[in-house]
């Protein structure tokens, strides 16, 4: 592709912060098969027809564009925003789609594998708390966001979905497969694994110190980056050069924690480690990086009471 400016946007998905922006006369041709528009920003442009087999749309920006009646098939859609894009008789078969945000794009009369069809179906609403979603096979589907709160996953196919930021309070994991999946900042209260439950070590780790807290523990070089901590009991805990970069520990109970060495510091220059009202009374932070981090409100020992800290 030519003639193409890098475009800063970091309030949007990609991790990197940057889409390329597409110059309308790459996209004249009836067809364009084969094409790569990774990173590319399409929003609201008129693609209506076209011939856009095997096409690469990873991580692309197409949100409210136009897309009746396109030929599909084949196509890449993986971390693509396709969110309020117009897909009506648009031939998606065997088309890729990998924590893809298709909130509010209209699939209509469109021709999809059975089993993004049967995705597409089920979230056409981000609110499915107390669904029954038993067995079902949500493998690789954009559920960021998502009020899953107390409903039944029992037994499902989670393997590489994208839940940031989702809440499974109260929600039944039991025999459910998260493996890979991205649970950034997802609530895990109260949610309900058994030992057939598939997840990550590191979420299971938060979703141990989210429902039973860690108290005293040596959780020193664990990775809990991007995790939802807030007001988790972490009194005496040993998270000397922990990984913690971007995590919300807002109001979480670190008196006496030993936080040297760790990783504080924020991502991306826009997403921040929250300390806001945390309480760090009698905590120690040689050499942690703070950079970037959010102290306000935070509660820390001063000065002349070190000595009550032994």
């Amino acid at each position: 592709m030519a003639l193409l400016t890098l475009l800063l946007l970091p309030a949007l998905a990609c991790d990197e912060g940057y889409y390329i922006e597409v110059d309308p006369s790459e996209l004249e041709s009836n067809d364009l098969s084969g094409e790569s528009f990774s990173y590319g920003m399409l929003s609201g442009l008129d693609l209506s027809g076209k011939i856009l087999r095997n096409v690469d749309f990873d991580y692309a920006y197409l949100n409210g564009t136009n897309l009746q009646n396109a030929d599909l098939r084949g196509t890449n859609f993986m971390n693509a925003t396709i969110s309020g894009a117009d897909l009506t008789g648009a031939d998606l078969t065997g088309a890729t789609f990998h924590c893809t945000n298709m909130i509010g794009t209209d699939f209509s009369n469109a021709k999809l594998d059975r089993k993004w069809a049967e995705v597409v179906s089920l979230l056409a609403e981000a609110n499915l708390a107390n669904e029954d979603l038993r067995a079902r096979d949500l493998s690789h589907a954009y559920l960021s966001g998502f009020n899953l709160a107390g409903a039944d996953l029992s037994r499902a196919n989670l393997r590489l979905a994208c839940l940031e930021d989702s809440s499974l309070r109260n929600t039944n994991l039991s025999g459910a497969d998260l493996s890979r999946a991205d649970l950034s900042y997802a609530d895990l209260r109260e949610a309900n694994l058994d030992e057939t439950t598939q997840l990550d070590d590191k979420w299971r780790l938060v979703w141990e110190i989210v429902n039973n807290g860690a108290i005293g523990r040596d959780l020193s070089y664990v990775d809990l980056s991007f995790a939802d901590l807030a007001f988790a009991q972490l009194r005496k805990v040993n998270l000397s050069n922990a990984s913690l970069i971007a995590v919300d520990l807002s109001g979480a109970d670190l008196s006496f924690a030993n936080l040297n060495g760790a990783d504080l510091s924020g991502h991306g220059g826009y997403i921040s480690t929250s300390l806001r009202g945390a309480n760090l009374t009698c905590a120690t932070l040689i050499g942690a990086n703070l950079a970037g981090a959010d102290l306000r409100g935070a509660i820390r020992t001063n000065p002349d009471e070190i000595s009550h800290c032994d």
